[in-house]
């Protein structure tokens, strides 16, 4: 059996495409977030848009069937990429 990887469920964004504009609508929200940090040195309000960022990512993923095998799979590619990249 295969279960979604999820954050927390939102309703919103029916479609792909208009999850994938809400994506790149967070990530400019991630720069201007990360530049305020850089002025300010406090990076809460960055923290926050990088959280709203996973949040729609994850929804996405759901949209189009990630389950909890892709994210084995991924956390295993991770670990490589720690031993062998040096992370």
């Amino acid at each position: 059996m295969t279960e979604k990887v999820e954050l927390v469920k939102l309703k919103g964004c029916k479609t792909e495409a208009e999850q994938l504009c809400k994506i790149g609508e967070e990530f400019g929200e991630v720069i201007e977030a990360y530049r305020e940090y850089k002025r300010t040195g406090c990076p809460e309000h960055f923290k926050e848009e990088l959280i709203d960022l996973m949040q729609v990512s994850f929804t996405m993923l759901n949209k189009i069937g990630y389950t909890t095998e892709d994210n084995v799979k991924h956390l295993r590619k991770m670990q490589v990429y720690k031993v062998t990249k040096n992370y």
